[in-house]
Formats: C-alpha cells, structure tokens, sequence
C-alpha cells in the first residue's frame, strides 16, 4: 500500500490541516471555542497515532505534532496570556469606569463593556504583539510536517522546539 492511501498518513496530514485551521481560529472570539474542543479530540489521535506508528516514518510526524500541541499549548500560550494580562491590566485606562461608577452606575456588566470599549486599542495590540508570533511558530511547524509527509519524509529531529 502506498504512503498516500495508508490511513496513518491520512490521521496525520489531517491532523497537520486540523492544527493548521485551529492556530488560526485563535483570532476569531466565537471559533476560538470550537477550535479548543477539535484540538482536544485532535491530541488524543496523535498519541493514539504515535503509538501506532511505532517504527514507522510517520513516528516522528506524530511525535512532532504532540509537541508543537504540548510546547504550545503547555508552556507558549500560559506564559503570553500572563504577560498578556499584567501588560493590558497596567495599560487600562480606568477613567471612564470610575466616571461611571461615581455617577452611581451600579451595573457589573455595564462596567465591564465601558472598560472593554474605551482599553479595545490596549487589548488588540497585546493580544497581536504576543499571540501573532506564536501562530506563525505553529503554523510553520504545521507546514512544514506536512510538506515533509507529501514528500515521504520523516521529521528531523522530531524534539527540537523550531
């Protein structure tokens, strides 16, 4: 049977597609919910695809996508959200909330869309500055797996973080 009909290519080019689209559903505020749920389903096929590739050159396709997910979502992404929020929690400009809030507006919700509408500028370039690099860092690795298993290639160096 040829690389191209095996059904561990197939697992693992559509899980390289499936990070691929969740990395950037990141920037969508609705999709960012449902890529979370794909990509919880997607890990569990690549271990359950690791283990049965042992032996294979689809063994290091799927210990690369296992680490891009781990690396990523297990150390990237929990540092950049701290940095993210102790930057926009420095920067807001809480002026207008507590205008607000003197004037006898007692409403959480209301509060929260002020400090929301008058820090948007604040929130976006944070989130750009610090999230944009690590999709183009997930999105590379995607990439470049999936060129790779066309080719009929294993990984090189399946461990390393680029």
């Amino acid at each position: 049977m040829s690389n191209q009909k095996s059904g561990l290519y197939r697992l693992c080019m559509g899980l390289y597609v499936t990070y691929g689209l969740c990395g950037v559903m990141q920037f969508s505020p609705m999709a960012i919910l449902v890529a979370t749920v794909v990509l919880t389903l997607a890990i569990i096929a690549a271990h359950i695809g690791h283990t049965k590739a042992k032996g294979t050159l689809y063994e290091s396709h799927f210990q690369w996508l296992v680490r891009t997910f781990w690396i990523g979502g297990g150390v990237y992404l929990p540092v950049m959200s701290v940095m993210a929020a102790i930057v926009i929690v420095s920067e807001f400009d809480t002026t207008a909330v507590k205008a607000a809030a003197e004037a006898g507006e007692e409403s959480v919700a209301v509060l929260t869309e002020l400090l929301l509408r008058e820090n948007r500028s604040v929130i976006s370039m944070v989130y750009f500055s610090l999230f944009f690099p690590f999709t183009i860092w997930w999105l590379y690795r995607c990439i470049s797996g999936a060129r790779r298993l066309i080719k009929g290639d294993e990984v090189p160096d399946p461990e390393r973080w680029i």
